[in-house]
């Protein structure tokens, strides 16, 4: 079988966060208007048909003219339009996304390079209207479509590479969303869609359900949190992608479905055989409200999107709890990052008489635009309690910050993420839509909240007590937010930002912390967390004698100073069990204090995939006591990030060693293990303790200089054979109505053994190929060793293709290493039955054995050092099929057959991804701007179309191969600009579109004179200098 192959593919509150983010933080708002420059915007489906007809031209610029349109009459800041810095940013997008494409260009000069392959052009970088950015990107994009025949890649993909990058110059949240994104936006805005009513996940490689949804056709046949669907219709689940599993279980309103579950016995100690349901799709209505009550009148609703039903839900969630006597609210609005305006504004309104809600304000005054409370429906003015957290954002903050700022809610939890901007979508012909900032919102006041978000009244934050992992401090970089974003407006209207007046610690046990942090964040929640507030934000408003909110902060002094000493309590009690005093005591002064760091490795030198500890010791060598000492690490590299160390009461004399794990814990056969993770490349890094104390008195901060060594990593020959061996006619080739068996062959032939090593089959024909035996583990494979692999499939008899499309993978989740393959496997009709052959045959020194009984099929492997003995089964056209092992055959042809011993079986491992080799000098630190990168990459199986290097986000070289004649091995030198602090280079080689091998170097540069410098926040800025045709150094 010749196979078509395909790209080898800390904590949990940021990844909470960053989910969020990528959920899209948006006001939408519906916006029709004239178009200004001519252009075509008819959005029909008739349209969109028409826009996405093969062969796509780039040169028509349908969806790049659009967007230049949109961003020069209705962007919310025109002085941020640079259309020359769009260009750069737009080309710098497609070379990131591109592989053979790289530009080239000197900041000043007049003109830039685009190279494809071993074509280059020069072209004018100076743009100074949307005009001329228009035309500019008309003449790369007709060189690019010219020279990019040989790739495989989707030029309708370009365009929105280019758009979106230039985009990116703008703000964060100016995006140009993709059809299947947009798509996906719509259903989610609107709060429906034809379906099942199941969420469903993968678990264990499983799809799996993890609820019914109330009322819905999953609900009323049956299906049950746990089942794992086996099959969708004729397609086998095994393997398939999370959204693909979403696209088959969706579909019209009417529409059947049948799904194969199976579900564990009653003992949960087996799983039974496949249980078939057939549903007929409904309208799913997309809770975005959740309510209960709390007891004692408090009610609780949790609004978890701005959907077109969310204040409909909301009312109807109120009216419930009036009756059951509601006379206080928690209305919860964490991780909701935002949706619809009009919907943020009804829900606020309903808990205000009157005042502003939201102002909207653009660059121009006559567009200011304010939403006003109504006394109409106004809630009963009972207390009312608002939480938020980080991931709160956009029409979240809306609501909050007008409840905050009328004093008619109290405001707990985190600081929210900032998003003061609004949003218009507009809709394109080809399904995509670009959204647009158009103005900037304001809370009551004339506040603007962008990137600082609202202040909570009461502030919330966890703490830890554990031995290997602290959390004593206040976390204010727990979330991801909008001024993290790389350029994230302004305003002038933000407020002084401010902490929290009150802030308040509750106690995460260490256990409950683990399971948070190794569990998926976007399906376990934080029930500690949730079952404080919701406790405490009970307690306060039983207590709250009046609803204002300050009356309420004031009422709430003695249930928060009760809370704070219970909260407290819990850790002090866990620090004493470890042998620190966290009392507090008088100052009596300063005291001198030595502090030493070093690491439980010698030379500070770690190793990937083992244990790596930070060790400080401080000694009181002083005349006074300190007390609630402290220290925490300051490093470029995350995981070595503020890692807290507790000393706590010192007296005078005394000295106390504190050790914290630079590694990462996770919980293995019961047992808690800390150790770096074993993909950690080899990098050197800079540890800086501060120290803090009580009363002030802190010695001056340390630092210290690691290295960590890589594990050698492993790297994966194979070959990949299809039979028809299962239940066919066994002709070596398939036909409808076969199960087959498809081999794969696998040597490690890398430079170090692997770990958790997953190999999966996949389906990527859709229905008709029924998945059997598609996952297994083959961990711990040494260098040099070879297993194989047997998947099971079926060929229903109704298939109406020629082909098969399947796609084998093998994966060191530990290591990150990686094959992909794509496999076409032909399929036929009819065919011979070969006879059976019985009986030991002797394969001669030298005979080829195939993959079916043909003379060009591909060939599995050679007879070495002498004949072989194997088993026969059956022969056909002059070939006779023999057993390779206890399932695997193959066919060698009779006239090969021969006499004679010692002979054993070479199987042809001819796929392999590109071996790289780098010489960089042993270069982990340096003082210089640039560092001297040579290497080869070599491909012993086939040839090695181009290399090219990653500087952080830059391509900063590339070669192709296409002029060499041998294309087996590329040799390059080059020179890679380096920024302060870290830098992440990586090296790609690729043999061909989906075949790719990628090398990482981590590299630190330091100061002139040896001091550690801080590595940007963005290493992707458009371009830098450019000597000798490579980027430079800043």
């Amino acid at each position: 079988m010749t196979p078509k192959r395909s790209l080898p593919s800390r904590a949990w509150k940021p990844l909470l966060a960053l989910v969020a983010v990528v959920a899209a933080f948006t006001i939408t708002f519906v916006w029709k208007k004239p178009n200004g420059l001519g252009l075509d915007i008819d959005g029909s489906a008739r349209a969109r048909a028409a826009g996405n007809q093969d062969p796509y031209d780039l040169t028509q610029l349908a969806v790049l003219n659009r967007a230049i349109l949109e961003v020069t009459e209705h962007y919310v800041e025109p002085q941020r339009i640079d259309h020359q810095r769009m260009l750069l940013a737009g080309l710098n997008a497609i070379q990131r996304s591109v592989a053979p494409v790289m530009v080239r260009y000197e900041e000043g000069a007049a003109n830039l390079a685009v190279q494809v392959n071993d074509q280059r052009r020069e072209f004018p970088v100076a743009v100074n209207s949307p005009w001329a950015l228009s035309q500019r990107f008309r003449e790369v994009f007709d060189f690019l479509q010219r020279n990019l025949n040989d790739e495989d890649v989707e030029l309708r993909d370009i365009e929105y590479a280019a758009v979106n990058g230039m985009l990116r110059t703008l703000d964060p949240h100016t995006v140009l969303l993709t059809p299947d994104i947009f798509e996906e936006m719509q259903m989610s805005t609107r709060g429906e869609f034809g379906g099942l009513g199941i969420v469903i996940s993968i678990r264990d490689g499983h799809l799996t359900v993890i609820r019914p949804m109330p009322g819905t056709p999953a609900e009323r046949a049956g299906l049950q949190r746990g089942d794992r669907i086996v099959k969708i219709n004729d397609e086998s689940t095994l393997n398939m992608p999370l959204s693909e599993a979403v696209d088959r279980l969706r579909g019209p309103p009417g529409s059947r479905v049948r799904v194969f579950v199976r579900r564990k016995n009653a003992r949960g100690d087996q799983w039974g055989n496949p249980q078939r349901f057939e549903l007929v799709r409904a309208v799913i209505h997309i809770e975005s409200v959740e309510h209960r009550s709390l007891g004692d009148g408090i009610g609780y609703i949790k609004i978890n999107s701005f959907q077109g039903n969310t204040h409909e839900d909301m009312r109807r969630a109120l009216a419930e709890l009036h009756r059951q006597d509601l006379r206080g609210l928690v209305l919860d609005l964490r991780d909701n990052p935002g949706g619809l305006l009009d919907q943020a504004v009804r829900i606020a309104d309903t808990f205000l008489s009157s005042g502003a809600i939201v102002t909207t304000s653009s660059n121009d005054p006559r567009q200011r635009e304010e939403k006003f409370a109504t006394e109409a429906g106004t809630e009963p003015n009972y207390p009312l309690v608002v939480l938020i957290n980080g991931a709160s954002a956009s029409a979240s903050e809306i609501v909050a910050g007008a409840l905050k700022n009328h004093d008619r809610a109290l405001v707990i939890g985190q600081r929210s993420f900032g998003k003061g901007s609004v949003q218009v979508l507009n809709n394109f012909q080809d399904g995509s839509a670009l959204k647009l900032t158009i103005a900037q919102y304001l809370t009551p006041g004339d506040v603007s909240i962008q990137g600082v978000g609202i202040v909570p009244d009461i502030g919330i934050d966890p703490m830890t007590v554990d031995s290997e992992d602290m959390d004593l401090e206040v976390d204010s970089e727990g979330y991801l937010r909008e001024a993290d974003l790389r350029s994230h407006l302004t305003s002038d209207r933000v407020r002084e930002q401010a902490m929290p007046g009150v802030m308040l610690r509750y106690y995460l046990n260490r256990e409950m912390r683990q399971r948070l942090r190794e569990a998926d964040p976007q399906d376990t929640e934080n029930q500690e967390e949730d079952e404080f507030l919701t406790r405490f934000s009970k307690q306060l408003l039983v207590n709250a004698r009046r609803s204002g909110r300050r009356e309420m902060l004031e009422d709430a002094a003695p249930v928060i100073a009760r809370v704070r000493d219970e909260e407290m309590a819990s850790a002090i009690a866990d620090l004493r069990r470890l042998g620190v005093d966290w009392s507090e005591g008088p100052d009596r002064g300063a005291s001198e204090l030595r502090v030493e760091v070093s690491t439980d490795r010698e030379g500070n030198v770690g190793r990937a995939g083992e244990p790596f500890s930070l060790k400080v010791r401080v000694t009181n060598v002083g005349q006074n006591p300190v007390h609630r000492l402290r220290g925490t690490t300051d490093s470029d590299y995350p995981l070595f990030d503020d890692r807290e160390l507790v000393f706590g009461r010192l007296n005078p004399g005394e000295s106390r060693e504190w050790t914290t794990t630079l590694g990462i814990c996770t919980t293995e056969s019961e047992r808690r293990v800390c150790r770096l993770p074993r993909d950690t490349p080899p990098r050197a890094d800079g540890i800086r303790i501060t120290f803090g104390e009580l009363h002030g008195h802190a010695p001056p901060n340390a630092e210290l200089r690691t290295t960590v060594q890589a594990l050698p990593t492993p790297l994966f020959a194979y070959a990949v054979q299809v039979a028809d061996d299962v239940q066919g006619n066994g002709d070596g080739r398939l036909q409808r109505g076969e199960r087959a068996s498809l081999y794969l062959r696998v040597k490690n032939v890398g430079e170090g053994r692997t770990y958790e090593t997953h190999a999966n089959l996949r389906n990527l024909t859709g229905r008709g190929i029924l998945l059997q035996d598609g996952r297994f583990r083959i961990d711990d494979m040494q260098v040099g060793e070879e297993r194989v692999v047997r998947f099971t499939f079926e060929v229903l008899s109704d298939f109406d293709r020629d082909e098969a499309k399947l796609q084998v993978s093998v994966i060191d989740a530990d290591l990150r290493q990686s094959i992909v393959e794509d496999v076409l496997v032909p399929v036929g009709s009819g065919g011979s039955t070969p006879n059976a052959r019985p009986g030991r045959v002797t394969l001669g020194a030298g005979a080829t054995i195939r993959e079916a009984p043909d003379a060009q099929a591909d060939v599995l492997g050679r007879v070495e050092s002498g004949a072989l003995a194997v088993e026969a089964e059956a022969e056909l056209d002059g070939f006779v099929r023999v057993k390779l092992g206890e399932t695997q055959t193959g066919w060698v042809a009779r006239s090969e057959l021969g006499e004679g011993t010692g002979g054993r079986v070479s199987y042809a491992l001819n796929h392999m991804p590109p071996r790289i080799q780098l010489d960089h000098g042993d270069t982990l630190v340096t003082r210089e701007g640039s560092v001297r990168l040579r290497g080869t990459a070599t491909d012993t199986g086939g040839s090695v179309r181009d290399l090219y290097v990653f500087a952080g986000a830059q391509k900063v070289f590339y070669t192709s191969t296409s002029a060499q004649r041998d294309r087996s091995r590329v040799e390059f030198d080059t020179t890679v600009p380096l920024h302060g602090g870290i830098n992440y280079v990586t090296v790609f080689a690729r043999e061909s579109d989906e075949v790719v091998s990628r090398a990482l170097l981590v590299i630190r540069r330091d100061g002139p004179d040896g001091a550690l410098l801080p590595t940007p926040r963005w290493d992707d800025e458009v371009f830098g200098s450019v000597p000798g045709g490579d980027v430079a150094p800043e």
